[in-house]
């Protein structure tokens, strides 16, 4: 073999090996869509509804406005159910014992227990001159506070609502419909639940 083929075995064996070590150059992506025209609304899949079901739970519970909906709900506002729950436990309780207390006791000093959340201060004015220390000043004057804290939480979760998800209501259509019963006729019923 002579000089000039051994070169050029060579110089090919190199060019090989040079574009199997280097690294292939970038090439630019394919240009982007252009934007849809205006008004047409592009319609994306609905989220996957989790198949865990303490998942769904955390997912249905912790949902906030402008997060997917899963599949089976809708968004609906509720009323504060903790809210309503919580101060009608505090300020029932508190106003039952009081109402029991002043409804029960011979003294009319002690009858406005009977009213809400003002009772309790218009019983330290009205009982009579020893019968309240300052201790059962202070007990009356506390209650009469988280009986107005009870009856807010009341009010407010009454009165304000959260966006809630709630389960879809399947749709239960049923319709008579004549059929073959045996060499007879009959009726029944064909529907979707």
């Amino acid at each position: 073999m002579n000089q000039h083929a051994r070169c050029s075995t060579l110089l090919q064996r190199l060019a090989l090996a040079g574009t199997l070590l280097l690294p292939s150059v970038a090439r630019a992506e394919s240009p982007a869509p252009p934007p849809p025209p205006p008004g047409y609304v592009i319609a994306y899949p609905a989220p996957p509804t989790p198949t865990d079901p303490k998942a769904l739970k955390r997912l249905i519970k912790g949902w906030e406005p402008g997060a997917p909906i899963p599949v089976g709900y809708h968004p609906e506002d509720r009323p504060r159910t903790g809210l309503i729950v919580g101060g009608s436990l505090v300020f029932g309780l508190l106003w039952f014992g009081n109402a029991i207390a002043g409804g029960t006791v011979k003294d009319t000093g002690y009858r406005p227990l009977i009213a809400p959340v003002v009772g309790p201060l218009i019983t330290i004015a009205t009982a009579p001159s020893g019968d309240v220390d300052p201790l059962a000043a202070g007990f009356l004057i506390a209650d009469s506070i988280l009986q107005a804290g009870g009856a807010a939480m009341l009010i407010i979760g009454c009165v304000t609502t959260r966006p809630r998800l709630i389960k879809d209501q399947a749709q239960i259509h049923i319709l008579p419909v004549p059929m073959r019963v045996g060499a007879g006729q009959g009726i029944g019923l064909v529907g979707t639940f």
